[in-house]
């Protein structure tokens, strides 16, 4: 194979390999207002591409709202600690969240102190807020 030919199908593998990380999202749909929920938890799904998590937040009145707080894909969660049972429904857990531009009780997790009292981070783009 000629050097040229080489070239091409080298940067042609780079481009499709790296194209799916850069296509999936734009980081600017959150906000840079960051927010801390304590919850009982609806539902936790954790499924590509994204894990999701649904928390009861009752405010001081008693009323109560459904946060939807999106964390990382499975393989990142699972890398850090996180595994299919780590919440379930009924459980009470307090997440760090960067709110979304446009939608109320909605954002990414940088963190989520689990039932166990563990403080794990949340894989989502929003970064991790004991790394800033």
């Amino acid at each position: 194979m000629n050097v040229h030919l080489f070239r091409l199908v080298a940067s042609g593998a780079l481009m499709l390999a790296a194209s799916p990380g850069l296509a999936h999202h734009y980081f600017p749909r959150e906000s840079d207002t960051p927010t801390t929920v304590t919850g009982t938890v609806v539902r936790f799904d954790m499924v590509n591409p994204h894990a999701r998590l649904l928390l009861e937040v009752r405010d001081s009145s008693g009323t109560a709202t459904i946060w939807d707080i999106e964390l990382g894909s499975i393989q990142v969660l699972v890398a850090r600690g996180w595994k299919r049972d780590a919440v379930r429904a009924g459980d009470v857990v307090t997440a760090d969240v960067i709110m979304w531009k446009g939608r109320a009780n909605a954002g990414s997790a940088r963190t989520v102190q689990l039932p166990d009292g563990r403080k794990v981070f949340a894989g989502s783009h929003a970064g991790d807020s004991a790394r800033r």
